[in-house]
């Protein structure tokens, strides 16, 4: 039995220490980025590794005017770590596709959207949470749109209730 625990512990430092060089290379690759690109480049999360693809999904913001270009060479230079970057919004991006999303649903919906508090990364997921409240008669439309729009861009909408909602949820 203390063979296996020792094995099973010895397997965890492993993995632990396959994720650090994963980090320093991912780290040293974006060092060397900066050095010919306008951006500002930055690991969020922790790097998993993904079975299927046989490659080190990590997620990563970029700002600056040179990033599409530095989030391509990024990408492309990560393949050959086996590392699979994918480019995800920082909050001030999330602020301006949440901006834009709620311009669009003023446009087919009748039920205001306001939102609460600042965006949140959800490191379990991945994804950026972002709190709203809704009402009127067709919120629940509403609330099914911005989940559509929001999952190419990495955001779920999580629903908050107000007291005058809450009213209406009671029988």
């Amino acid at each position: 039995m203390c063979i296996a625990l020792a094995a099973v512990s010895t397997m965890l430092m492993a993995e632990t220490e396959e994720e650090k060089n994963v980090r320093a290379n991912a780290a040293a690759l974006i060092a060397e980025l900066r050095t010919e690109f306008e951006c500002t480049i930055a690991v969020t999360g922790t790097p998993r590794f993904d079975e299927s693809a046989n490659a080190w999904l990590i997620a990563f913001t970029a700002a600056g005017p040179g990033c599409d270009d530095a989030a391509s060479a990024l990408m492309q230079r990560g393949r050959e770590l086996g590392a699979t970057f994918f480019r995800r919004p920082d909050k001030e991006q999330v602020n301006a596709i949440v901006a834009d999303i709620r311009r669009t649903l003023r446009r087919g919906f009748s039920c205001p959207i306001s939102t609460r508090g600042e965006p949140r990364l959800e490191e379990s997921s991945g994804y950026w949470v972002v709190d709203f409240v809704g009402s009127g008669a067709d919120c629940a439309d509403a609330t099914e749109e911005l989940g559509r729009l929001g999952e190419a861009a990495q955001i779920r909408f999580v629903r908050t209730y107000t007291q005058q909602d809450r009213r209406d949820l009671l029988p």
